[in-house]
């Protein structure tokens, strides 16, 4: 059956990341970046909050109109 996922979350990591594989089925992640953690140099938050509000989709948050990339893993998917 249908499971439900988490409320959003920062996984909390002391790597520099994580990876997921969908073995079966299928998971929608809505992921936006997190303002509260450190960026790479030659990354930026401001570029990354605005390719995130052009390319996402709106929902409301707590009265808050907050962006998310929206990507559907299918069995054999790996996201990096």
């Amino acid at each position: 059956g249908m499971l439900r996922g988490r409320p959003e979350h920062t996984d909390m990591i002391a790597h520099s990341g994580t990876w997921h594989m969908q073995l079966a089925g299928h998971k929608e992640w809505m992921l936006r970046p997190n303002p509260a953690e450190a960026w790479p140099s030659n990354a930026s938050l401001q570029d990354a909050m605005k390719r995130v509000q052009q390319n996402g989709r709106k929902q409301k948050d707590s009265d808050v109109d907050v962006s998310r990339l929206h990507i559907t893993c299918r069995a054999g998917d790996l996201l990096l």
